[in-house]
Parts: C-alpha cells; sequence; structure tokens
C-alpha cells in the first residue's frame, strides 16, 4: 500500500528514472558529427518524397513504409519526429547524402578538416560533387590543400566561385605579383578521370588575379575522359583551351571572358569540328579574332542546339557554319552592318537551304542601335533565320528612348520589313525588355516608365507582345503599385513572366550563368 507521501514522491520518481533511461540510450548511440543543414534538409525533402532509393535494403531500422504512410496518407501529417527519429540511420546507410561537399569562408581550418574527413568517409565510394565559394586567398589555399590530399578520381562536379570580396581582394594587392602555384604542386599531377562538369566562376572579371592553380586544373580537367561541360566566366585564362580535350564526351561549353584571348578565329570553327555531340555552346567576349585569317571550309555542327555568340564571333558565323539542329541563337552586341552572308546582295537568287534549318528563336540581346540602319542586311538576317517562329529582342530600359526611335520606326513600320518576321503561319513575334539592375541608379521615374510603355505599344502595334525582366516588376509593383496596375490594366506587359532562356542539359546550379552574357 502506497503512503500519502509515496504517491507525492512517485510521478517525480518515475521522471527521474525516465530521465536516467533516456541519458543511457544516448550514451549507446552517441551522435555522429553534427549534420550539416543541407544533409538535413535532404533528409526532410527524402522523407516528404520517399525516393526510389529508400525500397532498397537497409542496414539500419528506418522503414520507408511508415514515412510514406505519414507524409501521403490523408488525415496524417509527416511531424519532425518522424524525421529526426531517422536521420541518424538515413545519413549512416546514404553515401548520396554525402556526395555535395560545400565550402563557404565561415569555416575555420579546424572545422573545415573535420567537415572534409566527415563527408570523405560517410560518402564511401560514390562521386562527389565540389561547391566552393572563395572570399580570401585563405580559402583557395584549404581547398587545394583538400584537393591534393583527396583521391581526385572521386570528383564528379567541381564548381569554383570567386565572390567580390574575393575580387576587391585581390585588386587592392594589385601591385603584388601574381600568385604562383603552391610549392608543392609541381609534384603532385591533378587526376580527374571521373570529372563530367567543371565551372568557374569569376563575375567581377578580375582575370589577372586568379589563381595560377586554377587555370592548372583547367588544363588538366580539358584531358580528362568523361568530361560533358565546362563553363569558364571571366576569371581564366586559357590559352589553348581546345586541343587536348576528348571529343566525344564534351556537350557543353561556355567560354566568358572581359579580356582579350586573342585566339583565332579558325580555333572558334575548331570547336565544332573537335567536339561532334556538342549541344550548347556560349562565347561570349573577346575570345576570338573578329575575322578569319585564311579562307576557311564550312563546318557541320550535328549536334548543337542552343548557341550564344558575341558580336566578333558573329560577324562571319553565316558563311562557315551548318548546325542543322539549331533551336536557339542568340546573338549579343552586335552591329548587324558589319555581317557577312553567302548570297551577298541577291536575297531572291539564293536557293540554297536553310543554313539553320530546325531555328526557333532568334534571339538579340543589347544590340547596337545602329542594327537596323541597313535594310538590306536586315533582310538577309530575316532570309539566314527564316524558320524562326519566335523574335526576342532584349534591351535594358531607357527612360530617354522615344529620342532614339529612328531604328524602331525602321524595322516595324517599313512595309517590306513585315514579310520577313514572323512567316506566315507560325505564332506572333514577341520582343522582351529588360530593366536596369539593383544598384545600377537609386530611382526610376515609374510616370515615365508608364510612358515608354505606352510609346513601344503603339509604335510596334498588337503583333508584339512586351514583356519586363522580373527584377523590374518586382521593383515597380512594389515602388508604384498603382502605376503597375495601370499598365497591366492597358495591357502593355504580361503580369505573368516566363523565362525566355532555355535550359539545356544540367540542371544543377551553374555559377557561369547566361546573365553574363546578357550584360557583357
Amino acid at each position: 500500500m502506497w503512503s500519502a507521501s509515496s504517491e507525492a514522491m512517485g510521478p517525480s520518481k518515475d521522471i527521474e528514472t525516465a530521465t536516467t533511461h533516456q541519458t543511457q540510450d544516448n550514451d549507446a548511440c552517441l551522435p555522429i558529427f553534427s549534420i550539416p543543414n543541407e544533409i538535413t534538409m535532404l533528409i526532410f525533402s527524402f522523407a516528404c518524397h520517399p525516393s526510389p532509393i529508400f525500397g532498397q535494403s537497409r542496414m539500419h531500422g528506418f522503414n520507408a513504409e511508415e514515412l510514406s504512410h505519414f507524409a501521403r496518407e490523408e488525415g496524417h501529417e509527416l511531424t519532425v519526429s518522424h524525421v529526426c527519429r531517422s536521420w541518424r540511420s538515413i545519413s549512416l546507410a546514404y553515401a548520396e547524402l554525402w556526395s555535395s561537399f560545400h565550402y563557404f569562408s565561415k569555416y575555420n581550418r579546424q572545422h573545415f578538416t573535420a567537415r572534409r574527413r566527415a563527408y570523405l568517409e560517410r560518402a564511401q565510394s560514390s562521386l562527389l560533387t565540389l561547391w566552393v565559394c572563395f572570399s580570401s586567398t585563405e580559402d583557395v589555399t584549404n581547398i587545394f590543400q583538400m584537393l591534393r590530399c583527396t583521391n581526385n578520381s572521386r570528383w564528379r562536379k567541381i564548381s569554383l566561385l570567386f565572390d567580390r570580396n574575393y575580387s576587391l581582394e585581390r585588386k587592392m594587392v594589385w601591385v603584388l605579383p601574381r600568385q604562383q602555384h603552391s610549392p608543392d604542386a609541381n609534384a603532385h599531377r591533378f587526376s580527374y578521370d571521373n570529372l563530367e562538369t567543371l565551372d568557374v566562376g569569376c563575375p567581377d572579371g578580375y582575370w589577372l588575379w586568379m589563381n595560377s592553380d586554377i587555370n592548372r586544373i583547367i588544363g588538366e580537367v580539358a584531358c580528362t575522359p568523361r568530361l560533358a561541360a565546362l563553363r569558364v566566366d571571366a576569371g581564366a585564362t586559357i590559352l589553348q583551351p581546345f586541343g587536348k580535350m576528348h571529343r566525344a564526351s564534351l556537350s557543353v561549353l561556355q567560354l566568358h571572358s572581359w579580356g582579350h584571348w586573342g585566339l583565332s578565329w579558325e580555333t572558334f570553327l575548331s570547336i565544332f569540328s573537335n567536339f561532334p555531340n556538342l549541344t550548347t555552346l556560349t562565347i561570349s567576349g573577346c575570345i576570338f579574332s573578329s575575322a578569319p585569317s585564311t579562307v576557311t571550309q564550312k563546318v557541320i555542327a550535328p549536334n548543337l542546339q542552343y548557341l550564344r555568340i558575341s558580336s566578333n564571333t558573329v560577324l562571319w558565323l553565316w558563311l562557315y557554319l551548318h548546325a542543322p539542329r539549331l533551336r536557339h541563337l542568340s546573338i549579343t552586341q552586335a552591329r548587324l552592318s558589319d555581317w557577312r552572308f553567302p548570297w551577298g546582295d541577291d536575297i531572291l537568287g539564293d536557293a540554297s537551304p536553310p543554313m539553320f534549318p530546325s531555328l526557333e528563336v532568334l534571339t538579340l540581346v543589347n544590340c547596337t542601335p545602329h542594327l537596323y540602319d541597313d535594310l538590306r542586311c536586315v533582310a538577309s538576317l530575316a532570309h539566314a533565320t527564316r524558320t524562326i517562329s519566335q523574335l526576342v529582342i532584349a534591351r535594358e530600359y531607357s527612360e530617354t528612348e522615344p529620342k532614339d526611335a529612328r531604328q524602331y520606326e525602321m524595322m516595324v513600320q517599313t512595309p517590306s520589313m513585315r514579310p520577313f518576321w514572323p512567316s506566315n503561319g507560325v505564332s506572333p513575334i514577341h520582343i522582351f525588355y529588360t530593366a536596369p539592375a539593383y544598384g545600377t541608379r537609386n530611382y526610376i521615374d515609374f510616370f515615365r516608365a508608364l510612358r515608354v510603355l505606352r510609346w513601344r505599344k503603339r509604335l510596334l502595334g498588337d503583333g508584339w507582345t512586351l514583356r519586363i525582366s522580373p527584377a523590374f516588376v518586382r521593383r515597380w509593383s512594389a515602388d508604384a503599385p498603382e502605376l503597375w496596375e495601370v499598365a497591366v490594366a492597358e495591357g502593355l506587359v504580361e503580369p505573368v513572366l516566363r523565362d525566355e532562356r532555355p535550359r539545356p542539359g544540367d540542371v544543377d546550379p551553374c555559377w557561369t550563368y547566361e546573365a553574363g552574357f546578357a550584360t557583357y
């Protein structure tokens, strides 16, 4: 029989006993290293949307059906406790969760070393993805020490970004000589036999200060047998980027440069002959000379689907390239009057088949006002791209645009221009306008912007659809919502905007993004 005092102490004793057992359980199953945020989010994602890997045999007691029951059956909810009960078994059982390694400058050397070891151990034999954001030269040192201490055949993708802090640091020490290889780098050759993607981004364009070890990586990665995508932003210098690449593997190539690489125009054509499986090519900046030094043969790009090129490269493109599967052609900073076409001035006498028979979209990005000065060249461009179903003209917003309207008036009001774009039986022409990026100016006169849109609509007519960039939409709708509602009500812009840029191939984030091409 329990006394009153015993009853009073009973609950407290039970709690103490339960706490003791819980402590013993925790001691018996010691937690592993702290789970990084990205791993935790993956576990939540897998728990809410069970992956096929959960159906495989497990070394631990996690039940996929239980998660599916709580996540999907009507009337039940997936609670945090369900995930927390399972995170340890998931993280230990599946090496795929540890196959993406992120590095940020906030990590001190000791934390970074422990984190690196944990990832490498738990990833087991899985191929790895490395995401790095360099903010200082110390970050570069840490990463290359890790690469030299790791079996480099384990890397599947390497993505390197040099942010503004790194660029400013290098800019402030511009009197110093360029950084040399690490002392022990010459004795160690990187071997990336399984690497499929390399991204190198330097958005501020301080290419003179790129770490020489990274230039060395680019040169050595180019020789790897499985490389499928190479994206190099303004920060790297490649003297001979194509000579040693494996021809069969590369399908995506992006090269951006703020400097002058001085490669011959014949080297540009050699891209297509050397890489027959290339599907996406972006060339931005003064990488190649503007004209061929010798007479060359026409080349065929059998699998090319997306081509983005800047002004210097496009001048002679029409004479020497045939791409039967090209779907999207984007050109920036062009002077149409400088282009060369195989038929000269005799368009009507040209009976040759289209050089791009599958072309669907032609995009002209930030082209100069001289684009429409020569109507014969416009007619040649229309003839060369006569299969398109969509024409996109992207230009930055200008408050003085009505004063510079002569070229647009010439294009849209001349009767002879109407039959060129679009051809009969295809969708209407579209026009896509962008706005200044944030930080380029502190103030925009939205009354003026409304007048500009009205002027554009009146000039272009009903066959055109006006669009503005999502960033401009957010700024306008937030800063001047009444005027934004007027613009939408008058049909001056589309309230629902679509991204006109294609998303070919690799769906992972890419730090050498197309915005660098569009704003060069």
